[in-house]
């Protein structure tokens, strides 16, 4: 049998594990929301670059996959509405070195 303070510690033990579990819960259900998808409905079109990378990004590979995994990535030049992809695309400095294709 417990004495009585033994059985006041082994109540509070049990009570802060509770305690604990529920914050752990809370912790990790807080940590999946902020991994939720993003959903915003208007977001930029990027170009891509023959080899299938971003214009604006060129040795990422993941974002490039990314990109057109998500719709967000063309070969349309006329549609791109990234600033940086744009400017690199109609850069005059660029054109003139790769004879008008993307870079």
């Amino acid at each position: 049998m417990y004495s009585v303070s033994q059985a006041r510690r082994l109540r509070l033990s049990t009570l802060f594990a509770e305690v604990e579990d529920q914050l752990l819960m809370a912790h990790r259900k807080q940590e999946v929301e902020s991994q939720v998808r993003d959903d915003r409905t208007k977001r930029d079109l990027h170009a891509l670059s023959p080899d299938g990378m971003l214009v604006c990004n060129p040795r990422d590979r993941e974002a490039a996959h990314r990109a057109q995994v998500e719709g967000i990535a063309t070969e349309n030049l006329a549609a791109v509405t990234c600033k940086r992809c744009r400017s690199l695309i109609s850069g005059p400095d660029r054109q003139a070195k790769s004879g008008g294709k993307i870079p």
